[in-house]
């Protein structure tokens, strides 16, 4: 059963005086926190020469740096020689440390099968995405950057 109170003006519920009173000292609380610290903008670096494997697949090696702590990335990457392009090799959700460092990634990217990579200039696209604890989702991203395959 709702009881209600009349005022002059209009009728107002026990719970939505309660509502009211708890988004109050909610919003007390956060105004005492203080702002979240947001993680910085990440940044990711590739060797200029990167490993064509016997397999044909490819692994490309480079750095990341972040701050903001242990955090989930899902990262999307493709390699291209002229016409030939691979499919993207995706990683989901790879716990990575976020804490000012630069930390260094390996990505295998498979054969292509019907048209092989060949030693010599590629081009090498990358973005990431962070899944922070703070609830931002900061990304990095390389495209079309320049390196060399070499057996």
């Amino acid at each position: 059963m709702i009881e209600y109170f009349r005022t002059t003006e209009r009728w107002t519920t026990i719970p939505g005086k309660l509502a009211v009173a708890a988004a109050v000292a909610l919003a007390a609380t956060v105004l005492q926190a203080g702002p979240a610290t947001a993680a910085s903008s990440p940044s990711l670096t590739v060797d200029k020469t990167q490993r064509l494997n016997a397999d044909g697949s490819v692994t490309i090696k480079g750095t990341f740096t972040c701050t903001g702590g242990r955090t989930n990335s899902l990262r999307s990457s493709m390699l291209r020689q002229g016409e030939i392009q691979s499919d993207f090799a995706m990683k989901t959700m790879v716990l990575i440390p976020c804490n000012g460092a630069a930390h260094p990634y390996t990505i295998d990217i498979p054969n292509t099968m019907s048209f092989p990579f060949k030693p010599g200039p590629a081009e090498f696209s990358t973005n990431w995405g962070l899944y922070c604890a703070d609830g931002s989702y900061p990304t990095a991203e390389l495209i079309d950057a320049a390196i060399t395959l070499q057996e």
